[in-house]
């Protein structure tokens, strides 16, 4: 992801404490299966703090309201909620391997 500014909040990515645009993506930190982070334990994609939301096209954060046939929260970049604010930025999803 680099250093660059969230599409979302306009803020730099490695510098901001987190997303305050990101109303679906869980917080760094709540995510399911995520303990122990200590206070300036920042997000390995998009740099956010815990407590704080995920950049736009972290491929770490997860949806808040989608779940896979198994219950397991999707990944934001995958759910139609990502999708849906993709589109109003007039953005392409993104390609990933």
């Amino acid at each position: 992801m680099g250093e660059g500014v969230c599409l979302l909040c306009g803020q730099g990515m490695k510098t901001a404490p987190g997303c305050v645009q990101s109303p679906h993506a869980y917080a760094w930190g709540d995510e399911p299966d995520i303990e122990g982070l200590a206070l300036d334990d920042r997000c390995g994609d998009c740099g956010t703090l815990p407590g704080h939301g995920h950049h736009f096209g972290c491929c770490v954060g997860l949806c808040r309201l989608c779940s896979d046939a198994a219950g397991e929260p999707v990944q934001w970049l995958f759910c139609d909620h990502w999708c849906e604010q993709a589109d109003a930025l007039g953005l392409e999803p993104p390609d990933i391997e």
